[in-house]
């Protein structure tokens, strides 16, 4: 073989010895940029997730609270609706009640009539 051969072949083996180098580094920087990147989004992330779990309990008092309220206004709502159900009840016993007196004093009326008609007949 040429020296000129054998030169050649050493200077295409360094060029591609660098190019491979120098890929790897690229490689490597782009890896690096990638994590960066990444680390910083998990941290954007974490400190929205301590914000979140934050706010949930700064709001959990409120909801016990409310839970509570709620639970009450349900127990007078359903005493109120015995209460009304009773309330209806009399209500319809002495409308009932005020129909059979209305009938009652109109036959007495009549009967009151009938004899006042006997009377004068007599």
């Amino acid at each position: 073989m040429s020296t000129l051969l054998i030169i050649a072949i050493v200077v295409v083996a360094i060029v591609l010895i660098a190019l491979v180098v120098r890929a790897l580094q690229a490689r490597a920087t782009k890896h690096e940029a990638e994590r960066q990147h990444l680390g910083e989004e998990a941290s954007q992330h974490r400190e929205q997730a301590d914000f979140h779990v934050a706010k949930a309990r700064e709001l959990g008092p409120d909801a016990s609270s409310e839970r509570e309220l709620a639970d009450a206004h349900e127990r007078k709502a359903e005493t109120h609706e015995e209460a009304a159900r009773g309330h209806a009840e009399r209500a319809d016993a002495l409308e009932e009640r005020i129909k059979r007196e209305g009938e009652a004093a109109r036959r007495h009326d009549d009967e009151a009539g009938d004899r006042e008609q006997r009377i004068k007949d007599d």
